[in-house]
This record gives structure tokens, sequence and C-alpha cells, in this order.
């Protein structure tokens, strides 16, 4: 099967409702991609001001997706340990603001 990658903008409207529940520098984002994506990294994508995920999936029509969450964290934020994380990236958006992506399994 052909894999492509695709990017995956981590918009404010993406994040869900239990972000109101969490500490100031955590946002949790749930992002419907197809089954089975492996994601590459996270990031900003050049000029643009919302970072990004990009994922190698399945490429073809008609497959099935799936929602995946995660977590972004700035530096210094406290860290549930409630679930389970698996690190993706560290990026800056803007100078001395540094984020932390994290998948919730």
């Amino acid at each position: 099967m052909t894999k492509t990658v695709w990017k995956f903008e981590l918009k404010p409207d993406h994040a869900s409702a239990a972000a109101a529940d969490l500490e100031d520098g955590m946002y949790v984002f749930e992002i419907e991609m197809p089954t089975n994506a492996e994601i590459l990294r996270a990031g900003m994508d050049g000029g643009q001001v919302v970072p990004c995920i990009w994922a190698m999936c399945p490429k073809g029509p008609g497959g099935s997706k799936s929602t995946r969450t995660f977590l972004a964290t700035r530096t210094g934020a406290k860290i549930d340990d409630e679930h389970e994380l698996v690190y993706i990236d560290t990026f800056v958006p803007a100078a001395n603001l540094v984020w932390h992506l994290f998948e919730v399994l």
C-alpha cells in the first residue's frame, strides 16, 4: 500500500472541553486521522502561528479514521500521570515559549 505524509493543524477549535479543566499551560486536542497513521513529528510550519502534526498515512480512498488525543504542555507545567503518554516532539512557536506534545493512549 502506498503512503503519504499528511499535516494536521492543532487549532484551538480542536481543543476538547476537557482542556478547560486543566491547569494553565496545558491543552488537550482531539484530531481525526486515518487509522494506523504514524506520527512523525510536531512543530511550526513556516510562518504559520498554528502548530502542526505530520503523520505518515495510508493513501487511498475509503480508509477508516479514528480520533486520537494529544496533550500539549508548556515547560514547567505539572503533568498528571493518570494517563499513559507518548512523547512526540518539542517546538517553539514564539520567543520564550516552549511546548511539548504527547499522545494520550
